[in-house]
């Protein structure tokens, strides 16, 4: 049966906050954390962990960061329509993206509105500052492949509408999760 892509994108979209969900979750368990504890660690409050773990909350890229730094681990996230991962996974255990010489040039840059470009670049050049100090261009990579990732996920009008505040409880159905 072929679904409309609206329906497909919106399966995808809670395939990914379900595995958003579950990552948070896992990995505040195996630390032994309460999610007051990891709300302190995170400077956030224990309802908004109750939100993320509960799929409430919208993760945006810097709420991600918190988290990962919060969980005292590296965020992995692989989108693909069947099944989207997202892993926090502890710092020396991380499967790294491809290296810089092995990606794609950054055209995705010319979607972001002008403030998110600022702010890119800022992040990619500090990246790149600390890799010329240390050898090590893991971070260069991270972040590079965190903002294609954020430019990606916002071409969907419906994430980009809530991330940017314009939209109405009103403007989303409620829907069965796939079996």
């Amino acid at each position: 049966m072929n679904e409309p892509q609206a329906v497909v994108d919106v399966r995808t979209e809670i395939r990914f906050a379900m595995a958003h969900t579950e990552a948070v979750y896992l990995r505040r368990t195996e630390l032994g954390l309460t999610q007051a504890e990891l709300a302190e660690r995170a400077d956030l409050t224990q309802v908004k962990i109750s939100r993320i773990e509960g799929s409430d909350a919208v993760p945006t890229l810097p709420l991600l960061t918190t988290l990962a730094r919060a969980l005292d681990a590296s965020l992995n996230i692989a989108i693909d329509d069947d099944n989207p991962q997202v892993a926090f996974l502890p710092h020396g255990k991380v499967s790294r993206p491809a290296p810089v010489a092995c990606a794609p040039s950054p055209v995705w840059l010319s979607e972001l509105d002008p403030d998110d470009q600022a702010e890119a670049l800022a992040e990619i050049r500090a990246a790149v500052e600390r890799a010329a100090v240390s050898g090590d261009s893991a971070l260069l990579r991270e972040v590079l492949w965190a903002w294609e990732t954020t430019v990606a996920v916002m071409r969907d009008p419906v994430r980009r509408a809530v991330l940017a505040g314009r939209s109405n409880e009103s403007d989303f159905i409620e829907v069965a999760a796939p079996e």
